[in-house]
């Protein structure tokens, strides 16, 4: 869907002429956002002026992307196949929640449990790298979980060996 600069008039993609006012300049429509752009993607979510709707066989959400934002669903793979369908987990609902979730585990980690949270940490952290995402964040929670890791195990030792040394004398 275009509209034109002029009149604002609605008309086709395939439109080169507005019909109310003789334009030839438009603006594009985003079919996903319903934002108005020139060129050919939309600034705010990134979909073609001119991307073709599917509509989510699962959850029948109508969306412009390869893959459902709404249930995981992605097209043209078949709902049978490992990488077809996925039912989205609590932490996949926002990538930003599951990065901050594994630096929060490894600064608790840090203070409180430094062993099992610092090994969540670098779980978690090494999950979402081997996912694809990146950023300062994720790198931080692994390297601050591994830290964690390694302050809590001096601390244990020292704690064993005081117990040992008072129970020699």
């Amino acid at each position: 869907m275009k509209i034109c600069t002029f009149c604002g008039g609605r008309t086709e993609n395939s439109t080169k002429v507005c019909t109310n006012c003789g334009s030839q300049q438009f603006l594009n429509i985003c079919p996903n956002c319903s934002r108005e752009f020139s060129g050919s993607f939309c600034p705010t979510c990134g979909t073609r002026y001119d991307a073709p709707s599917h509509v989510c066989p699962k959850c029948n959400r109508k969306y412009y992307s390869k893959a459902c934002p709404n249930c995981g669903y992605i097209q043209g793979s078949g709902s049978s196949s490992q990488y077809g369908y996925r039912k989205p987990s609590i932490m996949d609902q926002d990538v930003n929640n599951r990065v901050r979730v594994a630096f929060l585990f490894s600064i608790l980690g840090m203070f409180t449990l430094p062993i099992p949270l610092s090994i969540i940490a670098i779980y978690l952290g090494v999950k979402e790298k081997k996912a694809g995402n990146t950023g300062p964040f994720v790198t931080t929670s692994i390297v601050v979980g591994i830290v964690g890791t390694i302050i809590g195990s001096i601390y244990l030792i020292f704690i064993l060996l005081s117990i040992i040394f008072s129970l020699l004398k």
